[in-house]
């Protein structure tokens, strides 16, 4: 839960927008832009995500 994108090698930003996406599509909620932004971690992303999916 406390992992960022600094934890995994070679991550890009190309890489962070396929898997919001990916997480979009699959759990059927949607990010704006500044609450992507707002992640800090792993776990804002899963919080976030389990708040919309109910």
């Amino acid at each position: 839960m406390e992992t960022t994108a600094n934890d995994v090698a070679q991550w890009d930003s190309l890489s962070h927008v396929r898997l919001m996406v990916m997480i979009e599509m699959e759990l059927g909620v949607h990010f704006g832009t500044s609450e992507m932004q707002s992640f800090k971690n792993l776990g804002d992303l899963v919080r976030a995500a389990a708040k919309q999916s109910g």
